[in-house]
Order: C-alpha cells, then structure tokens, then sequence
C-alpha cells in the first residue's frame, strides 16, 4: 500500500474500491459479451428471414418486372442489396458457410428455387454474400449489410463504474468512520490517560473486538492507578515514620556538648526535616490528583498568588490581567504556580509574572534577573530531590520544579526555560 494511504479509512476505501470496481466491470464485461452475441445471431435471423421473404417474391413474379423490383427494394432496404449475375469469382471457397446456405434454402421453402452459395466477406465479419437460383436458373446475389449493433461497452462501463464507485465510496466512508470511531476514543483516552491518571473510563461499547480493547485498556489503567496510588501511600508512611527517630534525636542532641557540635548536629536534622516534610508534600499533591476539574478565573487565581506573595514581603510584580475562565484542578495548579513563582524570588532576588492570551492557549511568563538555570542541569533540574548547589539546598528539599512539572503536565501543558538577551532568566508556562 503506498505511503500516502496512511490511515486505516484510507487503506479500507481504496482497497474496496479497486476489488469492487475491477469485479463490476468484469461482470459487465461478460454481460454485454453475452448480450452482444444474442444481438449478432437475432440479427442474422433476422436478414436470413428478409432475404428468403424476397427471393419467394422473385419467384411468383415474372422476370420482366424483377428489375423494376430490385430497384424499388434496394431504395427501400439499405440492410439489403441484390442484383442479377453470378457470384465474384474471387469469393474465398473457405468462407462459405454450409448451415446458413441450408438454412436460407429452408425459409425460402419454393420448389425450384435454391441457394447456391453463402459466402461471408473475409474483410467483414459481419457481411454476407447469398447466391439464390430461381426456378428459370439466374442468379439473384444477395449481399447483407446488417445496421451497427453493437453494444455501447464503452459508454455503458463507464456509467455504471461511475455510479458504483461513487456508492462504494459513499458507503464504504461510512461504514470505515463507522468503524474507526472507538479507534479514535481509544487514542483520545490514551492521549487523556497520558496526563490525567484518574480519567473517565473508555466507553465499553460497540463491536465484540472494539469492547475487548476498552476492557483492556481500563483494566490496564487502573493496574497503573493502583500501582501509582501504592507507591504513594508506601512514600508517605516512610516519610511519616521517619519523623519519630528524629524527635528522638532531637531530645538526645540537648545533652550533646560542646554548643558547636550540638548547634552542626542540629542544622543536620534540620534539613531531614525538612526534606521529610517536602516528601510528604509531594505524596499529598500526588495523592490529590483526584480533585475534580472545575472552570475557575486562572487571571484571579495567579493574581492572588502574587498579592499573597507580595504581602509576605516578597519582591513580586504582575499586571492587570481581564478575567480568564479555564478548566483546572485549582489547588494543584495552584501549588504549582506558587513553587514556580517562589523559585524565581528566592534564587533570583525578584520575580515578574506575566500572562499572554493572544496565541492557541494560555502562555504565563516568571522572569527575574538572576542567572537561572544553566542550559545543560534544565532537565535534571526537574528530578525530585534534585539541587544545583549547597546554596539551594538550603532553601528547599528539591521538589518545587518536579510538583510543578507534574501538575502542568497533568493539564495537557509544559514548563520551558529560557536566558533572555537582555539577562535574567524566564520560565514559561503553556497550558492549552
């Protein structure tokens, strides 16, 4: 199948289309041949029949008046011409044909009268030549010049291929989007399932085979969702457990001496601490993927994100933004949001939120004017746990980028980094 042929739609038509039409035009084929022989033998009855009809006239009429006859019927009967005289001594011998000269001497049916000849012109198949003696022995030549009936295949063919390739087209587009429609549920799902876990199950509907993939691909889908949500639960209870051997430690580390060490010993625990409190962040924001998508103002909700920001004496700016309905999971986005905006703060000094509506979907931009991330750590920066330096280390567990990549890409969106010429960095946030 050539390349250009490249959906299932496609292939189907036009493999029903070359069978269909090449078996329709065969089977016309075959009926005009048929039609045509009918035709060709009626034909030959048919003029068999008129020259026996004037031969017998000839014979009940006087010869004086055949001449005036022969005149009259050759201006009456273009099919048909005779004249007195004897048959072209060139006629080929392995023309003549025995059954039609038995079967012109059987209609004429005149005592007396007989056929000498039926000779069938080598050059025209369809061209007879009929030597008739009448009873006082002349010769009357018959030569048949039968009327064009052949059967118009060309035209015919054409007509009818023309009207079945445009039935088979119609109904075969039908029935193959007919056909293909779960195809395309299914490929929608597993696109939806590609960014949100907890989808709506696949439709369990339409043919036997069509209903066995949707049971399989649901049941795929929850073997995933179960394995995620274990994997979930099984990080958040080590973090929680984690928890009582450091109070623990903490109570033993005020009875270290000297202040120094207790004081090392301490910072220590400290960033235990908090990065067991940033993992058990991250198995609640995986756990809320089940929050329900509601349409909510984004403008607002970024809005608010930057005023709270701002009034935590964080060096934050936005605009004025019109209201924009969009379909979300609003904690998630939110937390999202919020990592993204606290990280350009906190490693760039300032942060300056933007949001663009004018293309395809919603595009928001967080500038500030540190240095960013090198080009070469933007992919790693997205692991969990993941820190650049000891400086960052400090301000965080390393799991803002990866929350917030998580949550973005669970709403069909994208994060990108971008080292603008005039300096600073930027991170940009397309959502669909």
């Amino acid at each position: 199948m050539p390349k250009i042929f490249n959906s299932l739609a496609e292939q189907t038509m036009v493999v029903l289309m070359t069978g269909l039409m090449l078996f329709h035009f065969l089977s016309i084929q075959v009926f005009t041949s048929e039609k045509l022989e009918t035709v060709l033998s009626t034909d030959q009855t048919r003029l068999l029949e008129k020259v026996a009809a004037i031969s017998r006239m000839l014979a009940d009429t006087s010869k004086e008046y055949h001449e005036v006859m022969i005149a009259a019927l050759n201006d009456a009967m273009p099919d048909v011409r005779f004249r007195h005289g004897e048959l072209d001594p060139d006629a080929s011998l392995a023309n003549r044909d025995e059954e039609t000269r038995q079967r012109l001497e059987t209609l004429i049916d005149r005592p007396g009268v007989r056929v000498l000849a039926a000779v069938r012109d080598a050059s025209m198949d369809r061209e007879w030549h009929l030597v008739v003696v009448m009873p006082d022995d002349h010769q009357v030549v018959f030569t048949t010049h039968p009327a064009a009936n052949q059967v118009p295949l060309l035209r015919h063919a054409t007509i009818s291929v023309s009207l079945m390739g445009g039935a088979v087209l119609l109904f075969s587009w039908l029935a193959v989007r007919h056909m293909t429609t779960p195809l395309r549920q299914i490929v929608r799902a597993a696109e939806t399932f590609g960014r949100d876990l907890y989808a709506a199950p696949l439709p369990e509907e339409g043919s036997l085979e069509t209903r066995k993939v949707a049971q399989a691909f649901n049941a795929m889908n929850a073997s995933i969702r179960e394995y995620v949500e274990e994997r979930t639960r099984m990080i958040a209870a080590i973090s929680h457990d984690l928890r009582t051997p450091l109070t623990r430690l903490r109570l033993r580390l005020e009875f270290v001496q000297p202040q120094a060490d207790r004081n090392r010993m301490t910072a220590i625990l400290d960033e235990m601490d908090a990065m067991l409190t940033a993992t058990l962040a991250f198995a609640r924001d995986a756990a809320t993927e089940t929050e329900a998508r509601r349409r909510v103002n984004l403008a607002g909700l970024l809005a608010t994100i930057c005023d709270e920001l701002q009034d935590q004496g964080l060096d934050v700016a936005r605009e004025e933004w019109e209201r924009l309905p969009y379909a979300c999971r609003p904690l998630a986005m939110r937390r999202a949001l919020t990592n993204l905006v606290l990280n350009a703060v906190r490693h760039g000094g300032a942060a300056r939120v933007m949001l663009d509506t004018s293309g395809d979907g919603v595009a928001i931009e967080i500038r500030d004017p540190g240095e960013g991330i090198p080009q070469n750590e933007w992919e790693n920066v997205f692991k969990p746990f993941y820190r650049l330096d000891a400086a960052r280390s400090r301000q965080g567990a390393g799991l803002g980028l990866s929350v917030a990549r998580s949550v973005i890409h669970d709403h069909g969106g994208r994060i990108t980094f971008q080292h603008p010429e005039g300096g600073g960095f930027v991170v940009r946030v397309t959502l669909p």
